[in-house]
C-alpha cells in the first residue's frame, strides 16, 4: 500500500548534514574508484592470460559496479525534484535491491578470501557456508520489508511507515556479523602462516591486502548498523557509507 509524505515521519530531505554527509560519501567513492581503476585494469589482464574468468574477478566486478550502480539509484531519488507517488512507487527499491546484491557479492569475495587464507579448511567452509545460508533471509528482509514510496519535493526515497517493525539493523547485523567472524577466522590464520612462515611474502601481502577491504566494510557496517538501530548522530551517517565503502574491493 502506497502512502504520502504526511503519514511519514518527517524525512532527512532537506536537512543539511545528511544531503552533505552525502554528497561527501559519494565524493570519497568517486575518489577512491578512480584511483584503483590501474589495479582493476591489472587484474583484468591477468585474467586474460589465464584464458578465464575466475569466481573471483566475477564477483569483483559484481561489488564495483553494482555498488555504484546502487550510489547512483539512491542519489537520484534524494535529489530529484519530478518523482510522483506512481513513478515512486516503481522506483523506490531500487537502490535497497542493487545494495542488497552488491553485499551478497561482497559476502562472497570475502568468503573466497577467507577460506583460501584458511589453505581451504572444510570446517571454515561449513562454517561460512552455513552463515551465508541463515544471513540471507535477514539481508532480504532488511533491504525490502514494508518499504513503502515517500515523496517530498519531487524526491522518492523508500521507507517504512511509523509503528512498522524496523527491518533495517537485520541487513547491516547480519553483515557485519558475517564479516567479524570471517574476519576472526582470517586473523587466527594469517597469525599461523606467519608463524610458520609456510607462504611467500608477496602471497601474504595479497590476503592481508584482500582482509584490509574485509575490516573496512566490517566496521563501516557496524556504524551503519547503529545508525539504523537510531543510536543519536550515528543515524545520520546513512546506509550509503556502507556502499560506498563495498564499492572499491582490494584486488
Amino acid at each position: 500500500m502506497s502512502t504520502n509524505a504526511d503519514d511519514l515521519p518527517s524525512s532527512n530531505i532537506g536537512d543539511p548534514l545528511v544531503s552533505n554527509l552525502r554528497v561527501a560519501t559519494f565524493s570519497i567513492a568517486a575518489f577512491d574508484f578512480i584511483q584503483t581503476i590501474p589495479g582493476e585494469i591489472k587484474f583484468y589482464r591477468r585474467q586474460l592470460a589465464q584464458g578465464r574468468m575466475s569466481l573471483v574477478c566475477f564477483l569483483f566486478i559484481v561489488v564495483r559496479y553494482v555498488s555504484v550502480a546502487s550510489l547512483i539509484l539512491n542519489g537520484i531519488g534524494f535529489y530529484a525534484t519530478s518523482f510522483d507517488q506512481e513513478s515512486c512507487s516503481r522506483y523506490r527499491l531500487a537502490a535497497p535491491v542493487t545494495k542488497m546484491f552488491a553485499g551478497l557479492a561482497s559476502q562472497g569475495l570475502i568468503f573466497l578470501r577467507t577460506w583460501a587464507i584458511s589453505r581451504k579448511s572444510r570446517l571454515v567452509l561449513i562454517i561460512l557456508s552455513f552463515l551465508c545460508i541463515t544471513t540471507l533471509p535477514m539481508m532480504v528482509i532488511g533491504n525490502v520489508y514494508k518499504r513503502e514510496p515517500h515523496v517530498k519535493n519531487g524526491s522518492c526515497i523508500a521507507k517504512q511507515n511509523a509503528g512498522t517493525f524496523n527491518s533495517a539493523p537485520m541487513y547491516y547485523g547480519a553483515m557485519a556479523g558475517f564479516d567479524i567472524i570471517a574476519c576472526g577466522i582470517a586473523t587466527y590464520y594469517l597469525i599461523d602462516l606467519n608463524a610458520n612462515s609456510v607462504m611467500s611474502k608477496f602471497t601474504k601481502k595479497v590476503m592481508q591486502h584482500g582482509m584490509f577491504y574485509a575490516f573496512g566494510t566490517t566496521l563501516c557496517n557496524i556504524i551503519v548498523l547503529l545508525g539504523t538501530s537510531h543510536v543519536k548522530y550515528v543515524e545520520k551517517l546513512g546506509a550509503f557509507l556502507s556502499v560506498a565503502a563495498v564499492s572499491v574491493p582490494g584486488v
